[in-house]
């Protein structure tokens, strides 16, 4: 489909996926496109990548669930979240999640953040162990422990460079350093 405004394919969901036709081998299609309307969510399109298992989302402004989500980008190494300008009140613009790291990025924003990076740990939960920095994730298995937290700011013209904050690190966790 051209994912065309016909009125006639309103909150439908247009596909072409060949994959499931006998007479295209698995090997032949390796994009499948989709495009929405009318979606609570906004979601207006997906790309799905069979071979390198890569998913793209776009959305539309106005989903206030998703935060000015503007695109979301899946691989299986890495989530990156990209977000429509001005539309989110901390100013964050993208946010990847990649093994056990979070990285997020931010505009214009009063505190001159521009980068924010966490580290977690995954580990098997221990009652003995005491920190209170733990997201315990919902399959019980394991726990994230939050390692370090690195936070980087744009220059303050009006301070002196020697006097400005440029980076600031704080180990959370010390026993869990890489």
């Amino acid at each position: 489909s051209n994912g065309s405004n016909d009125a006639s394919v309103q909150g439908a969901c247009s596909i072409v996926d060949l994959s499931g036709n006998d007479s295209y081998p698995d090997n032949v299609v390796d994009v499948v496109v989709e495009y929405f309307r009318h979606r609570a969510d906004r979601m207006c399109k997906r790309v799905t990548f069979k071979k390198t298992k890569k998913i793209v989302e776009k959305f539309e402004k106005g989903c206030k669930n998703l935060q000015g989500l503007m695109e979301l980008i899946k691989t299986p190494e890495r989530k990156i979240y990209s977000f429509h300008p001005n539309l989110r009140k901390d100013g964050m613009v993208s946010r990847t999640w990649k093994k056990g790291r979070v990285t997020e990025t931010f505009q214009e924003r009063d505190d001159r953040l521009i980068y924010r990076s966490f580290v977690m740990r995954f580990l098997k939960p221990n009652n003995e162990r005491k920190n209170q920095y733990v997201v315990y994730l919902m399959d019980g298995k394991k726990e994230a422990h939050l390692v370090k937290i690195v936070e980087k700011f744009a220059r303050n013209r009006r301070v002196s460079a020697h006097e400005d904050i440029e980076e600031r690190t704080h180990w959370i966790e010390p026993n869990l350093r890489m």
